[in-house]
């Protein structure tokens, strides 16, 4: 069990008081009911569910008697063996028990985690994010055998628990597991992250090449043990849910609203990609690209969306496009707080490929004037504003509109016809002027 943050210490300190004044009462105190009311003679409704019969007194119990003790004893073991005497839910056990036993380490803990350096006067800079920072190794030390002191102690009192289960990310993280080797892969990680949050601190931001081999070196050591600690099976899940790859496809698949299936099935095309273009070392030593370089990427970025449309077909491929368009999110947003029709972003993005296929027409038209073109140009940009501002509302339109991804509009007015492919790149196309006339 990890150190509790001080607010669910004093959650569960309120719960305890509560506890006790609502559930106990003062050794050797009686009190008498009212048979009409159901209530004490202070005026406080009965604990049980029933109401007691007509004229009963109710006089504190031995189990009142010891929950008072050990409420306000400093010892979890009598505390917890009370609780459970009084047939007390486990998991409030657990809650009230963890909480008296953090308590015995508080003071402990706030004195190895003073942060000289979280200043409340520089209110406007972000302290250090780091849980180490300002700490020495000595007290980085110190903290891990506290923590390691109130995980064994609460197994002794409590039995071993299964955190992942208690925890929503981690089950996310690590849910794919049996418990012995999630607790595994859960410290290995820990311990990893620990070393390499020491080397960063200790570089004050300036790393030198020595520092980055310690932290390359670091992390390939993390990646044997998980070979090591995981089968295949496994570790791919394990990639699935935590590798660089998966912190950016589930941005992506977010977006699209995708199933599990589909984000399967492009992870494993995607990390593909990734595994040869974007390495996942955040380590590794700057290489100059080439032209080459850069000319087989783009090729391999073609061949990687065609893979993605030919495994979730034409119209998903569609919305995974769209989805990831920040002009299409907006839309989206303004579609949901203004409570507007489900299908308002496709009508408004169906403007980007109707309207060019127009103007391209109009730009190819050998029976117009380079007038008459520019004309209808403009037209054209004011047919689209016009549709989006009937589609959004006048105030969220003009919003919209002055979203770069709406840029396109404003640029046939200049004359300049922007294409959309398939994958969401585009292509741009002049108007061209005729050859001005030679002077006799």
């Amino acid at each position: 069990m990890k150190a509790l943050p001080l607010f669910l210490v004093a959650s569960l300190a309120a719960n305890a008081a509560w506890f006790t004044t609502s559930l106990l009462r003062t050794p050797g105190s009686t009190t008498t009911l009212d048979p009409a009311t159901g209530r004490s003679s202070s005026g406080q409704p009965t604990l049980s569910g029933s109401r007691p019969a007509a004229g009963a007194t109710t006089t504190t119990s031995s189990t009142d008697r010891s929950l008072s003790a050990a409420f306000k004893s400093d010892d979890p073991e009598q505390l917890r063996d009370a609780l459970r005497a009084a047939g007390v839910d486990d998991d409030i056990v657990r809650q009230l028990v963890g909480a008296r036993i953090w308590k015995k380490y508080e003071a402990r803990f706030k004195a190895l985690q003073n942060n000289p350096s979280v200043n409340a006067s520089t209110w406007w800079k972000n302290p250090d994010g780091s849980r180490y920072q300002g700490l020495t190794k000595e007290q980085r030390e110190e903290s891990r055998r506290l923590q390691k002191e109130i995980k064994e102690e609460s197994e002794r009192l409590l039995g071993a628990t299964n955190t992942v289960n208690q925890n929503p990310w981690l089950e996310r993280q690590y849910g794919f597991l049996p418990t012995d080797k999630r607790e595994l892969l859960q410290q290995t990680e820990q311990d990893y992250n620990e070393l390499i949050g020491e080397i960063n601190q200790e570089t004050q931001g300036f790393q030198l090449p020595s520092d980055r081999e310690q932290l390359r070196f670091l992390e390939e050591e993390k990646r044997r043990d998980l070979v090591a600690l995981l089968t295949p099976e496994e570790l791919r899940a394990y990639d699935m849910r935590n590798s660089s790859t998966a912190q950016q496809l589930r941005w992506k698949m977010t977006k699209m609203d995708a199933s599990e299936e589909e984000y399967v099935q492009i992870f494993d095309l995607q990390k593909n990609f990734d595994d040869q273009y974007n390495p996942s070392s955040n380590y590794q030593d700057v290489v100059e690209r080439d032209q080459a370089y850069w000319k087989a990427r783009k090729e391999a970025e073609k061949d990687l969306n065609a893979q993605i449309q030919a495994t979730i077909g034409d119209q998903r491929y569609l919305d995974y496009v769209m989805s990831n368009d920040h002009g299409f999110q907006q839309v989206q947003a303004a579609t949901l707080r203004l409570g507007l029709p489900e299908d308002t972003p496709r009508k408004i993005y169906s403007l980007r490929a109707d309207i060019p296929d127009s103007a391209n027409s109009i730009a190819a038209d050998t029976n117009l004037s380079y007038e008459q073109k520019t004309a209808q140009l403009t037209q054209l940009a004011t047919t689209a504003r016009d549709q989006i501002r009937t589609q959004l509302g006048a105030e969220a339109a003009e919003v919209i509109l002055k979203n770069n991804s709406f840029r396109w509009i404003n640029e046939l007015e200049k004359g300049n016809i922007i294409t959309y492919d398939a994958d969401g790149g585009q292509s741009s196309k002049r108007l061209q002027k005729p050859p001005a006339a030679k002077k006799p």
